[in-house]
């Protein structure tokens, strides 16, 4: 699609609205004629409830855009669902209407309702059209709503790689993030956004920039989307492969929890060692078992994960496996040679917690009193993960 572009006019007195379409693309556009069936453009003719239902319809015409904007003033509310005629008409991309409340009607092109401007708005409901025009009518491409968030930082989120070209363009900063830390790259890859993400990348975007509140990278975002493409490209781009969070897990060990196969088998490309732990001593093996994630277990096994590997509590690779009946990654395990026989500090077997979760059998009392009081313990330590 061929979007207009602006150009200032020759009086320099006039304000940053007063632009017009280049005349070599398109001429500035005539008023359209009403629907059918009206006679003017008076927006009385509908109420409140109607108007909103008209002009959030995917089937608005620009005619009927423009009858319900025409009376309206350009920075007042057009409802109680408080926004400007300017930002209605970003919202659904009408070009022609923008245009027109800029040209004639001197709309404040960054009046804030909600925090959002209109250019917030058409980024991140991907009106690219939109986006160029206000950028080139002087909108404020830093400004950013309640939560934080740019017009790129929307675009980026919402997979619009278009406006977010157009942004970049207009100088946004690739740098500023969301109140959470999250910067347009981590919100691409979260989205599994691959041409956002390639474009953010060939701009120049940190692919090892951490979210301040969760220590979150761009990679890791993609391991929890399981954004394969993604998580390619931020490799290429030597994003690091071994980060461990605040919460110790790894890239490798959210990749097997969400049994993302692909991006697992990218990191161990990457030469990432099978069993690395975070502080919990987790590893990306006991996480695929434990979640039943046979694939991902034979792909650890094969790159030389150790199946009898010890997290600080005591539990094995083959206890998670037992704990939630993965009878596939537990015979997966023994075939690797783990050891059945291998017990917790308090004498806990993987028989035992196969026997207490409901796996067939019951273990003597005694044992399954201290099973309880372990398997109480090593719940809680997931839950801190």
């Amino acid at each position: 699609m061929c979007y207009p572009s602006l150009q200032r006019g020759n009086d320099k007195s006039a304000g940053p609205a007063h632009t017009y379409y280049a005349q070599s693309r398109v001429c500035a556009p005539a008023p359209l004629p009403p629907p059918r069936g009206i006679s003017s453009f008076n927006s009385s003719h509908f109420g409140k409830t109607s108007l909103f239902g008209i002009l959030f319809s995917e089937m608005a015409s620009e005619a009927v855009m423009q009858l319900l904007l025409s009376d309206a003033s350009p920075n007042g509310m057009l409802s109680a669902r408080a926004l400007t005629p300017l930002m209605a008409a970003a919202r659904v991309g009408s070009v022609t209407c923008t245009a027109e409340l800029l040209l004639s009607a001197k709309a404040n092109i960054d009046q804030t309702v909600g925090g959002s401007t209109a250019l917030m708005i058409a980024c991140r409901e991907g009106q690219a059209g939109c986006v160029q025009l206000l950028l080139a009518n002087g909108a404020a491409v830093n400004m950013r709503n309640e939560d934080g968030a740019t017009g790129l930082l929307l675009a980026c989120r919402e997979g619009y790689s278009e406006c977010a070209q157009l942004m970049i363009e207009g100088n946004a900063s690739l740098r500023l993030c969301q109140r959470d830390g999250a910067t347009p790259l981590i919100l691409a890859c979260k989205g599994s956004h691959v041409a956002v993400t390639r474009l953010l990348l060939a701009q120049g975007a940190e692919p090892n920039e951490k979210a301040a509140s969760s220590g979150m990278t761009a990679l890791v975002a993609s391991c929890l989307a399981g954004a394969h493409r993604c998580a390619a490209l931020l490799l290429e781009a030597r994003a690091e492969p071994c980060l461990v969070l605040h919460n110790g897990l790894t890239a490798l060990t959210i990749s097997a929890r969400g049994g993302h196969i692909r991006i697992l088998q990218l990191l161990l490309e990457r030469a990432v060692d099978p069993d690395s732990v975070g502080e919990s001593g987790v590893t990306a093996l006991m996480v695929a078992c434990q979640m039943g994630r046979a694939k991902c277990a034979q792909l650890l096994l094969n790159a030389g994960a150790r199946p009898g590997h010890v997290r600080k509590n005591g539990w094995t690779a083959l206890m998670e496996g037992c704990l939630t009946g993965q009878q596939e990654c537990v015979q997966l395990l023994i075939a690797a040679n783990a050891d059945p026989s291998a017990a917790t500090p308090s004498g806990t077997t993987s028989l035992m917690v196969a026997c207490q979760a409901g796996h067939d059998g019951a273990p003597p009392p005694r044992a399954q009193q201290q099973l309880s009081c372990d398997a109480a313990a090593h719940s809680r330590a997931e839950l801190s993960l």
